[in-house]
């Protein structure tokens, strides 16, 4: 892991076991350790330390991309201090290194850890949550100034000298400024990764001194997420018996009603949900671990039937029911509007003659600004439906909830007007690459689709290209030849790819667009990196029952709002021709 941390302890070669190749050592204590942002003490308690890892990998100077030489086990809490027995592997290596355990040449293990919770008590800087994750064979222990090492010498374990230092006024002042500007920037990036289930990234950002703005530069890249983990989505305490006992449609006759004898469950989840959200509880707001969790389980007991109910969350069923959600690059748990920075221009490099200076040069940042548009659905479902309580009704009527949104959501990402309360979609953003087929539109060739391609290579956009068209553009390439009427290749291959790019097919591309003076019906082909498209949510879904519009026929329509907003980060990593005839 890159965004870790590491602390340096001695083996005792002396405890040694040569036939078992064992050998117990301190894994990590709770000497402060200096960092950019102060002093850091790891807590040493029974519920301070995440052990849910163990055992633990052992492997050389943190590389944790080559297979491990042993593992550490047997670790505990023993006198404020983690401890465990080292035991080396079979291979080679392993045989190598534990030999030299056994001379006393290796003597250094460094420990590698994230940190999940911390305080502050004045100057230190405790980490009262943290997870071992690894332990390393060093040689030594790693740079100080690189912030991710631990001091030779520390906090509790240093002698000081009785020295006078005497400083002016206006040193003290500018030593409290920048204190106070150190604080800040610690306490910004530690909310700010929390509420975006990113701790460790945060904690990477404080111990190495990065400033705000390339936090969050790194938070969005980090965020491209397929939907967060089940870790990060545990916000209200809900444990998985709860999780999996939580009926919708449960509460949506609890609702109806007004009785909740039947539903306490949900109600206790959903005025939780409401008071996170800070939403009023006359609506159904679904608790965030139901939002985002995935419940399947195994077994045959009755629990397990729910569980099959919510097999895969409500996100998740939209995200499976939506061919762009799961591409693009999702920013959820927003509070208010939000501007996410965008490098416009970097730093340029220059040729530098001998004692001469480097010419200066000023890297340019904009925003990219997104706030909360609300996209809701209309699901009519029968009343006997509702009160069904199997499994398929449940799935039903989520399922149906969840296709209706994706459908709108996958169009907003697509094409989005920017207007009326929609957000803007890729063939609305401005500055997009443009490949015109003609005045009246005309039927797509290989010239058009390689000329898609260049315009975001060229803008060096290219890393991760996808096609996007509907149907009918898709029939028309499949019956297309690549050069000419005679040659025996499609431009759109066996495999659904074109020049080795995936060809995605969502009939919410636009088939209907005119063009010319003889109003032509054309389609759209979309290429470019869908990452760089940004899906921010804010908030859960919120559901709602009208029981009176449909009286008389016993139906009743269950609404839900959802509160998101889509921008493109950079215009220039698509391209698209919105004049391609089919027929």
């Amino acid at each position: 892991m890159q965004n870790s941390m590491t602390r340096t302890v001695t083996i005792d070669q002396s405890r040694a076991d040569d036939a078992a190749r064992t050998v117990a050592a301190t894994l990590s204590t709770e000497y402060a350790v200096s960092r950019h942002h102060g002093d850091e003490i790891l807590l040493h308690e029974p519920d301070a330390v995440d052990l849910s890892r163990s055992p633990l990998p052992l492997v050389v100077s943190h590389d944790t991309n080559a297979l491990p030489i042993g593992l550490v086990d047997q670790i505990r809490i023993e006198d404020r201090k983690l401890k465990g027995q080292i035991r080396f592997g079979e291979s080679e290596r392993a045989r190598e290194i534990w030999k030299d355990v056994q001379a006393g040449v290796l003597r250094n293990l460094s420990i590698g850890y994230t940190i999940d919770e911390t305080e502050t008590d004045g100057d230190d800087f405790i980490a009262i949550r943290w997870t071992p994750y690894e332990v390393s064979a060093v040689s030594i222990g790693a740079d100080p100034d690189a912030g991710i090492g631990r001091k030779l010498e520390t906090k509790r374990n240093v002698k000081m000298e009785n020295i006078e230092v005497k400083e002016t006024r206006s040193e003290r002042r500018k030593a409290k400024s920048e204190d106070s500007d150190e604080l800040f920037r610690v306490k910004e990036i530690a909310a700010i990764g929390k509420n975006h289930s990113q701790p460790e990234l945060a904690n990477q950002a404080i111990v190495e001194g990065w400033h705000l703005e390339r936090f969050r530069g790194a938070l969005l890249e980090k965020v491209a997420t397929r939907g967060p983990s089940p870790e990060a989505s545990v916000v209200l305490g809900m444990n998985s018996r709860e999780i999996n006992g939580f009926s919708l449609t449960r509460a949506i006759n609890a609702q109806m009603s007004g009785d909740w004898r039947h539903a306490g469950l949900e109600r206790e989840a959903i005025e939780a949900a409401a008071d996170f959200y800070g939403k009023s509880t006359e609506r159904i707001i679904l608790p965030p671990e139901l939002m985002r969790r995935d419940f399947t389980k195994s077994g045959t007991s009755s629990a397990t039937i729910q569980t099959d109910v919510l097999a895969g969350s409500f996100i998740d069923l939209l995200r499976n029911a939506s061919l762009m959600m799961d591409r693009v690059t999702t920013l959820n748990g927003l509070v208010g509007d939000v501007a996410v920075p965008r490098l416009t221009a970097g730093s340029t490099a220059y040729w530098v003659g001998e004692g001469s200076d480097v010419t200066e040069s000023t890297p340019t940042v904009d925003q990219v600004s997104l706030s909360p548009n609300t996209v809701g659905a209309l699901v009519d479902v029968s009343r006997k439906m509702l009160l069904q309580s199997t499994p398929a009704a449940e799935t039903l009527i989520r399922s149906d909830l969840a296709l209706t949104l994706a459908t709108e959501v996958d169009r907003a990402i697509i094409n989005g007007s920017g207007s009326s309360n929609q957000p803007t979609g890729i063939l609305n953003t401005s500055s997009i690459g443009d490949v015109a087929g003609g005045t009246n539109g005309l039927a797509p060739t290989w010239n058009h689709l390689v000329e898609l391609i260049s315009d975001v290579a060229v803008a060096n956009a290219d890393s991760a290209g996808v096609f996007v068209t509907n149907a009918a553009v898709e029939a028309k390439l499949r019956k297309t030849a690549k050069v000419s009427s005679t040659d025996s290749v499609m431009i759109l291959d066996e495999s659904g790819r074109v020049a080795g790019r995936e060809m995605l097919i969502s009939n919410q591309v636009p088939s209907t667009l005119t063009k010319g003076t003889s109003s032509s019906v054309c389609s759209a082909i979309i290429y470019g990196d869908l990452r760089q498209v940004l899906l921010a949510e804010w908030g859960s879904l919120e559901i709602d029952v009208d029981q009176s519009t449909n009286f008389a026929s016993g139906t009743v329509r269950v609404r839900a709002l959802w509160d998101i907003d889509v921008a493109v980060r950079h215009a220039e990593a698509f391209s698209a021709m919105q004049d391609a005839l089919t027929s």
